[in-house]
């Protein structure tokens, strides 16, 4: 059972993070917004995993579009971050 464990195709995926496949990564996303360790009801569930799809095929800025819509002020700061984190993935790519 452990030599399974060690061999070496499966520990080459470990060294750059390849181990999650796009399920867990959006699952992980949406239990950002609603923790499995806290009670949330079936509305914060929705809006959660609405959120999650969102950033999950658009980025950050999508986030963004929806804080506009709702009338919430966008500041500088907030354009940097979701500009940054939106790129963080095509650098992941690049650098491979």
């Amino acid at each position: 059972m452990y030599w399974k464990l060690t061999a070496e195709n499966l520990l080459e995926r470990c060294l750059d993070a390849y181990t999650r496949d796009n399920n867990e990564n959006i699952n992980s996303l949406i239990w950002t917004f609603a923790p499995k360790h806290s009670h949330c009801g079936k509305e914060t569930v929705e809006i959660a995993t609405f959120l999650a799809v969102s950033i999950f095929n658009e980025g950050f800025s999508a986030i963004l579009r929806i804080m506009s819509e709702m009338e919430i002020f966008v500041g500088q700061q907030t354009n940097i971050f979701a500009e940054l984190r939106d790129k963080e993935p095509m650098l992941q790519k690049q650098q491979d």
